[in-house]
């Protein structure tokens, strides 16, 4: 004999379907700058402030330290978390609108400014993490 489900049981399983796919929470990487690569240990210093983190020496001889951010638990926290330098330094061929535009165009929620670093001028975004 077979068994049928009601059209409203059917209705209840995917409404709470719904409302837990809504309520898993998704990481997200970040990046911060750890100083110039000459004469430190990257990945090191980068796990020492962050267990998960992964740290590159990729972007102008800086040490980058890439690591996961959970989203906020208080949706009253600055939606902006990550920041990350991006592929192109702030120049004549790039300005400060230029850099504002790249990041916005890549990252949610993006907004880019031009930053000194290191003596080089970069291009740096801030964005939301999901």
């Amino acid at each position: 004999m077979a068994r049928y489900i009601s059209n409203s049981s059917c209705f209840f399983l995917i409404l709470i379907l719904i409302a837990a796919v809504q309520l898993i929470g998704v990481e997200a990487t970040c990046s911060i700058f750890l100083g110039s690569c000459d004469g430190i240990e990257c990945d090191v210093n980068c796990k020492a402030n962050y267990t998960d983190g992964k740290g590159s020496c990729y972007f102008n001889n800086l040490c980058t330290c890439f690591y996961d951010r959970a989203p906020p638990k208080d949706t009253t926290e600055h939606f902006r978390q990550c920041t990350i330098g991006y592929q192109q330094s702030c120049d004549a061929d790039c300005d400060e609108s230029c850099c504002n535009s790249k990041c916005a165009k890549t990252f949610r929620d993006g907004l880019g400014n031009c930053v000194d670093y290191s003596g080089n001028k970069l291009c740096i975004c801030h964005y939301s993490p999901q």
